[in-house]
């Protein structure tokens, strides 16, 4: 079998260092437990944040054994050393690659979105595709499978072979190193030159949170990797590479790319993300609404919703308020439901939405549909009032405060506030002047300050609940934009009360639905 690749025990300075590198590999294993636990963060959320922390645990895995294996190398057999190893990497860079395609199929889908048009068959079918590749459960599916068929050749390769199990770290034959190492680096620069490509086809567009910038500098950091690693390999068995751990150091380093690149940004920029920060809530739901009215501030919003991934909450929105406001070219109700609400749908909002908001929303439209009912005569423009109202807090908790400290919004909000509140001050100014004087009323403006924190979630379909609002601000009027693509007029229906369950099996009214009134009216 050739001769053996004898590893001495490090002692002294060698094995201090070694024992830091060990260290510091279980140290970056914390970072990963904080990518994870803060995984639902708008800068983290966007990046396949369970295959990623996947990757980042087999890194560390292979990492933390190198360590370990170096300062005992005769705690185990050269078999199961081949199989840690080889099967470790393998995983990890597996692991890294389905995660860059997840993003990349999803970067995708939020392009086919923003471009969606009923009438295309063909965009509706193409969305609909990349929604059923993307569901857990295929993912799931897909990711077992091809993690068994990437790790088979290494597997393969140690065992098909003369049993080395009677061999351990301190004299492993060299010909075991010499069958795994070079399909373990051609494995290796297959996935460096797939996702250097991957992150290339990324969009320039949809994308605020530097996703595409993360997965270019990390293939850069795989690439110089290679570079570094290959020469190291060849004189792996000259005495100044055994003395010197030189190998065991390059690979601590570059099993850390994942950390460094694709964690530690994010969960700094999550921290300072926090709802606590002092650009939140700067906005209130009226003024929100206003400005999506106008078209300057529609499209903006919706610029930037391409890029948090979330542009069915802005074409959901603008569908709901056109219902409500009962234009001419609105959507049915059952429209809105296929496009919106249903598994199928091709803008799907159920991510946004509490669940029991869309469980009662889908129970009113399996029993219409179950009994046949097209209540289309009983347009109700309230019906949807619910949804809007979640969609809206939706906006206004998680969206706007982003909007109102990116580069697109900075501008356009601020001044957009300024005005909407002078112009607020100015009709009170006038209702006050249109009011008769009297002796004891005193003509002076508020010196209440305008609050900004206007709305809270409640039960009930949820509705909501706007507070510290003006009189004056709830009866701003809103001019209603409407669409130019329609489909034909349908309706759908459902009933529900606060404490009961819907019955799905029982066909109800529109009007019955509890509603609220729309929110440019006066609440009290």
């Amino acid at each position: 079998m050739g001769g053996s690749d004898v590893l001495e025990v490090p002692r002294g300075t060698m094995r201090l260092l070694i024992a830091l590198a060990l260290l510091f590999s279980s140290a970056m294993v914390v970072p990963l437990l904080v990518y994870y636990c803060n995984r639902q963060s708008p800068s983290i959320r966007y990046r396949n944040p369970n295959f990623i922390s996947i990757a980042a645990a087999w890194a560390a895995i292979y990492s933390i054994a190198r360590c370990a294996v170096s300062l005992n190398p005769d705690m185990i057999s050269c078999t199961n050393l081949a199989l840690l190893f080889g099967i470790s990497l393998q995983t990890t860079l597996m692991s890294y690659l389905l995660a860059e395609i997840m993003v990349v199929l999803t970067f995708n889908l939020t392009e086919r979105m923003t471009k969606y048009n009923a009438q295309r068959t063909s965009q509706r079918a193409a969305i609909a595709r990349l929604q059923w590749l993307l569901r857990r459960k295929h993912v799931t599916y897909a990711w077992l499978c091809i993690q068994l068929l990437w790790n088979l050749p290494t597997c393969a390769l140690v065992l098909s072979g003369p049993d080395y199990s009677g061999f351990n770290g301190t004299n492993c034959p060299n010909e075991l190193r010499l069958r795994v190492v070079p399909v373990n680096m051609v494995q290796y620069c297959c996935i460096a030159s797939g996702t250097l490509l991957l992150s290339r086809a990324m969009s320039k567009v949809v994308d605020n949170f530097g996703v595409r910038t993360s997965f270019q500098n990390s293939s850069r950091a795989m690439c110089v990797f290679v570079i570094c690693y290959l020469p190291v390999s060849l004189l792996y068995e000259t005495a100044f590479v055994q003395a010197t751990h030189l190998e065991l150091f390059i690979v601590v380093v570059g099993a850390q790319v994942i950390v460094v690149f694709h964690m530690l940004g994010p969960i700094r920029q999550a921290f300072r993300d926090r709802p606590s920060s002092g650009f939140a809530f700067k906005g209130t739901l009226g003024i929100l609404e206003a400005f999506l009215h106008t078209d300057d501030g529609y499209q903006a919003f919706s610029e930037f919703a391409k890029g948090e991934y979330e542009v069915e909450v802005l074409v959901a929105w603008q569908a709901l308020t056109e219902y409500r406001g009962e234009a001419k070219e609105a959507l049915s109700a059952t429209d809105i439901f296929d496009t919106h609400l249903g598994l199928d749908a091709p803008l799907p909002v159920r991510r946004f939405i509490p669940p029991l908001l869309l469980h009662r929303y889908e129970a009113a439209f399996a029993g219409n549909a179950k009994y046949g009912v097209r209540p289309d005569s009983a347009h109700d423009p309230d019906f949807f009032n619910p949804l809007l109202d979640a969609l809206l807090s939706h906006m206004v908790h998680q969206t706007l405060p982003r909007f109102q400290a990116h580069e697109i919004g900075a501008q356009i909000w601020k001044s957009y506030v300024a005005q909407y509140q002078t112009r607020l001050a100015l009709d009170m100014v006038l209702q006050k002047q249109a009011e008769p004087a009297t002796p004891v009323t005193k003509f002076s403006m508020p010196n209440r300050k305008f609050r900004l924190e206007t709305i809270q979630s409640l039960g009930n379909l949820g509705s909501a609940v706007f507070t510290e609002m003006s009189v004056a601000e709830r009866q701003q009027p809103v001019t209603l934009v409407h669409r130019s693509s329609t489909v034909p007029l349908t309706a759908a229906l459902q009933s529900a009360d606060a404490g009961s369950s819907p019955n799905p099996t029982t066909p109800v009214t529109v009007s019955s639905l509890p509603t609220r009134r729309p929110s440019n009216e006066s609440l009290r």
